[in-house]
């Protein structure tokens, strides 16, 4: 979206101060015929990533362009990138996609209605070289945008994977029935981790971890809090793009005596995180862990 918006913004002064220039060029606005052509559920998703990156490629283009003096070179070029992004709205609508991906073509469709609107206010903004006209259409670039992101999303989960038995919405389905949700981690954990701080242990028991926001950990036995006589301290780190936390164990104590912890490091998966509950599991061992928030 930012890419797409920021085409729109840098012309916006350029625009007004070439009002002395010869009016431009560029093709006749009016809606094309379009001429459906069917693609197999194996083709669709490489004809939609040329798609998606022919898009790119105009919009980048158009904001390169719009960095050059204005004039009416400048203004053909424009319009010669408009006409080209046309052509690819086109190549979108003409698709008739296989049952299988109705919903993505759906929203990818809808985009193309709004980015059909905003090319025009744009092609009509560098003939009549008004700056308010071409800012406005960045309102119907947005709600395409949006849509545009929101089919490719989907188009990516249901991209078959593996020997194509199964996509990645299937997997999120088996994974949610066995309690993971990556999808909330991704959402409800920041970079830094700081949502994680706090004190974690079986429902109704007491904390079998606490994560400081300094960075420090304790790690305890069942029921052993507070008492640091069967416990484990070190420290914690978060790396969002695994989604695990590596816990440090600096010292161990068993019935009060310090002793040289078996594992110097413990890394844990999180596998699901929201409602103030959270699911990990042990790298190593494969041992689960489902603890919630302990007051």
């Amino acid at each position: 979206m930012k890419g797409k918006l920021l085409a729109v913004g840098l012309l916006a002064v350029g625009i007004l101060t070439a009002c002395n220039t010869s009016e431009a060029g560029g093709k006749d606005t009016k809606p094309a015929k379009i001429e459906m052509v069917k693609v197999s559920k194996e083709d669709y998703p490489k004809k939609l990533y040329d798609l998606k990156d022919r898009l790119d490629a105009e919009f980048k283009s158009i904001s390169e362009v719009g960095k050059q003096s204005p004039g009416k070179k400048r203004d053909n070029q424009i319009l010669e990138h408009l006409d080209a992004l046309q052509e690819v709205v086109i190549d979108y609508k003409s698709i008739e996609a296989p049952e299988e991906y109705k919903e993505v073509q759906a929203l990818l469709v809808q985009s193309m209605t709004h980015f059909d609107k905003s090319i025009g206010t744009m092609k009509e903004a560098i003939k009549k070289k008004d700056s308010e006209l071409w800012l406005s259409s960045a309102d119907s670039t947005d709600k395409a945008d949006e849509l545009w992101i929101e089919g490719y999303k989907l188009l990516h989960d249901l991209e078959p994977i593996g020997d194509g038995t199964i996509n990645r919405q299937m997997l999120k389905d088996l994974d949610k029935s066995a309690g993971i949700d990556r999808d909330a981690v991704e959402e409800n954990i920041s970079e830094d981790g700081k949502e994680l701080v706090g004190k974690w242990g079986n429902e109704g028991s007491t904390p079998s971890i606490v994560l400081f926001a300094d960075g420090r950990y304790e790690g305890y036995a069942n029921d052993a809090y507070p008492s640091k006589d069967n416990a484990f301290l070190g420290t914690w780190k978060y790396d969002k793009s695994t989604h695990v936390i590596t816990f440090t164990n600096d010292k161990k104590f068993d019935d009060g005596k310090e002793v040289k912890p078996m594992r110097a490091t413990m890394t844990m998966e999180v596998q699901d995180f929201k409602d103030g509950k959270i699911y990990l599991r042990d790298l190593e061992t494969l041992g689960e862990f489902r603890y919630v928030a302990i007051e």
